[in-house]
């Protein structure tokens, strides 16, 4: 095969790219892109021969440590070729001029081409697995056992809290650490980076609910209100107990429920099935019940 040239992308190159990714120009991915190409950040690069685009991929840095991969795709009928391993070799190298420790990416938990090829070949491992729910309506007829009141004396739900008022709990929790504290970052909601409850962007984005019992919480989500498309986005849940977090659970799908929001499900996946509970109290398309995605990771030094 021709030599492969990696680089930068560069504005004359976004008609290529929009039709390798079979992107509209009115996308959102086009329009990313497009910002990236315009502003010459350097965050998107290209696989060509002959001058030809064959592959794409970006690459962010939301802090200095940490690295992220995103849009990598390789033209369908040259797979299977080592070009995708070697991009991602590519990228692997600007991360470590960038000096980050740690390269990140996200894949749907069925995409097995890739884990296959960054697990195997490139020695990526799984940091998180993030459950994918999106826009639901609360079933009407939300019942919960009351079972899972056995060990609540008289619990009281509390939304719109400061998130400095949860930062001990939230910090000293085991899922915190297990997820390598992850939540969603602000500006794009499959993009993944470290919680730092401290920064002020967070602070004005994103809010608690907390489930208390004799003035101790024994729950904690993280939420945003999206109020322009009426979505209520749950980003992080964290508690003592699996029954804490489904009473706290069903009491926001209540709270979405009266004030007319879409309730979208996007945390940490933790080791209880809260995945089937939740479609068992709400309603949508099948569609709309995405696979899981992974976060794979590789230190770099």
């Amino acid at each position: 095969m021709t030599d492969i040239i990696y680089r930068a992308a560069i504005p004359e190159d976004l008609p290529q790219i929009a039709q390798l990714y079979d992107m509209k120009k009115n996308s959102r991915k086009y329009q990313q892109i497009k910002a990236w190409l315009t502003n010459q950040s350097e965050t998107f690069h290209v696989a060509e021969i002959n001058s030809e685009i064959i592959g794409g991929v970006a690459i962010r840095f939301p802090n200095p440590e940490e690295a992220w991969l995103s849009h990598k795709l390789i033209k369908p009928e040259i797979h299977n070729k080592g070009i995708g391993t070697s991009m991602a070799l590519y990228e692997e190298s600007i991360a470590k001029k960038n000096n980050a420790k740690q390269l990140r990416l996200a894949t749907r938990v069925d995409n097995y081409p890739v884990h296959w090829m960054i697990g195997e070949k490139l020695r990526y491992y799984q940091v998180s697995r993030w459950i994918r729910i999106k826009r639901l309506k609360p079933s009407k007829n939300l019942l919960l056992p009351s079972s899972y009141y056995q060990f609540l004396n008289s619990p009281q739900i509390q939304t719109d809290i400061h998130l400095s008022s949860v930062q001990s709990f939230v910090e000293n929790h085991v899922d915190y650490h297990l997820s390598y504290k992850l939540v969603p970052d602000i500006h794009d909601l499959t993009m993944y980076t470290k919680l730092d409850i401290s920064r002020p962007d967070f602070q004005e984005l994103y809010k608690a609910a907390i489930l208390e019992e004799n003035s101790q919480i024994k729950a904690v989500a993280i939420y945003t209100i999206k109020k322009g498309t009426n979505d209520f986005i749950l980003l992080q849940l964290y508690s003592n107990r699996q029954d804490y977090s489904y009473v706290l659970l069903s009491q926001l799908l209540q709270f979405s429920s009266a004030n007319g929001y879409f309730f979208s499900f996007l945390p940490f996946a933790p080791s209880y099935p809260i995945k089937t509970i939740l479609k068992r109290w709400t309603i949508a398309p099948p569609s709309h019940y995405q696979p899981d995605w992974l976060i794979l990771g590789k230190e770099l030094f």
